[in-house]
């Protein structure tokens, strides 16, 4: 009798759950991409999404995590203005409608920029006018509407500049496989020699070509669900320089052996995690990536790395965290000035941005909190003549930071530290304009200004 009253006990509650969950659960019975004239092709936005046809999952789940995890996939494409995904219920059948405002994909682009690593080192140069660079990109994205994007470069002025690209982040029906090419020639009157307490030096010859690089890069990349990569990259670069860099008044290591040319071919793996809810300006997710190249060239050695980037809301409303932490390592204490640069170039720590400092191994932690200014809104730009740029996406956010790095160059070890706070602007989902007051460890002050994320 107790067995019987046993199985009965255990059944009912079996069938409560079921019967729960009947109800609690849904099916996504349909998916529609409902934009009238779209030229991106359904299935590139459809493999976007973090659902499928025929899913189960709750009403809860979809509304809390798929759709705005699946808005934030399509967002990091960088093909739309807006996006909005609509679910459609019906007894536990849901079908999904999918908006979205497309970008203009043809941009031929007459430029005027700074040369310098930065603008604040413009700016520490008087924003010399002979330190730009005069040209014409022409952008043709979303090739084919699967994403696809050809870019080419002319330029003229402090850099000679001729480059071609060609992204495709989709080839073959399950695209899970992409590619990219990179060809690209630059030459220059004036040459960054060296260094002098951690600020680069420069030396002009005119008339006279002082440095030409010339460069390849092909990369393929396997990508068989929405956030892990992986990247297969071939790079070859061949950097000539004058002979008179080479004399004691500059620097005889710029490039390996002495030497006035230096031919350097790399063959690299990169696996990668990112499901940031956006990549130009992430408040939430994770970016992590690690990696291993093999260089050949006058002298081989391997170099590894990995970045580690942590971003969350916090409990405070209006609240937001990021945490990064950067490494690198060379394996090799006698790599030429060229192939040196340790923080400065790529690897920043804010307060530093006028100096660069070289190492073969080195070490960059980031922290930064963000408070919401002004929440995600649309302006109507009323007199806008491309309509897709009409209503304007902006958000902004005051911050407070603190980075820390180690560089360690020949074993010894430079200790670097930079703290302040700032004011962060989003537009569009893609541009982003910071003005930070920052101090480093030197005591040295000042207002900075950035075009795009610190980490």
């Amino acid at each position: 009798m107790q067995i019987k009253s046993y199985f009965l006990t255990v059944s009912f509650l079996l069938l409560s759950f079921v019967s729960y969950s009947n109800v609690d659960t849904i099916i996504i019975s349909k998916i529609d991409v409902v934009t009238p004239n779209l030229k991106t092709k359904h299935a590139v936005i459809i493999r976007e999404l973090s659902f499928g046809l025929q899913d189960f999952m709750t009403w809860d789940e979809l509304i809390n995590y798929d759709i705005p995890r699946s808005e934030a996939n399509l967002i990091n494409l960088n093909l739309f203005n807006q996006v909005n995904i609509y679910p459609i219920k019906k007894d536990n059948e849901v079908h999904i409608e999918i908006v979205v405002v497309e970008k203009w994909y043809l941009w031929p682009i007459p430029f005027a920029e700074f040369a310098d690593r930065n603008f604040n080192q413009w700016a520490n140069l008087d924003f010399d006018p002979n330190r730009t660079n005069i040209g014409l990109y022409l952008f043709k994205y979303n090739l084919f509407g699967l994403n696809h994007t050809l870019k080419t470069t002319v330029s003229t002025g402090y850099t000679q500049t001729l480059g071609l690209e060609y992204r495709a982040p989709y080839i073959g029906g399950k695209k899970r496989l992409g590619f990219m090419l990179d060809i690209r020639r630059k030459s220059s009157e004036e040459i960054r020699y060296g260094l002098i307490e951690n600020q680069e030096q420069f030396f002009r010859t005119s008339g006279l070509e002082m440095i030409r690089e010339t460069s390849f890069l092909g990369e393929l990349t396997y990508r068989k669900g929405l956030y892990w990569r992986h990247n297969l990259r071939l790079t070859h670069n061949n950097i000539q320089i004058h002979d008179t860099v080479l004399s004691n008044s500059l620097n005889p290591g710029f490039l390996f052996d002495f030497q006035t040319s230096q031919k350097l071919t790399t063959i690299g793996y990169n696996l990668s995690y990112d499901n940031r809810n956006n990549k130009l300006f992430p408040l939430m997710g994770i970016y992590a990536t690690a990696g291993i190249a093999c260089n050949y060239g006058a002298q081989d050695f391997v170099s590894l790395g990995f970045d580690l980037n942590f971003y969350r809301p916090l409990p405070a409303n209006r609240m937001y965290s990021g945490l990064s932490y950067t490494y690198g390592d060379a394996l090799n204490q006698d790599l030429p000035y060229v192939l040196n640069k340790a923080v400065g170039l790529k690897n920043n720590v804010r307060g530093y941005e006028n100096y660069v400092f070289i190492g073969d191994q080195y070490a960059v932690l980031r922290a930064e909190l963000r408070y919401l200014l002004i929440p995600s809104r649309d302006v109507d730009l009323r007199y806008m003549p491309v309509k897709s740029y009409k209503t304007m996406p902006i958000e902004s956010y005051i911050s407070a930071f603190y980075d820390q790095a180690q560089v360690i160059n020949d074993g010894l070890q430079t200790d670097l530290y930079g703290f302040g706070v700032g004011i962060n602007t989003l537009i569009y989902y893609d541009k982003v304009f910071r003005f930070e007051y920052s101090w480093n460890h030197w005591n040295r002050s000042g207002l900075k200004v950035h075009f795009k994320k610190a980490f």
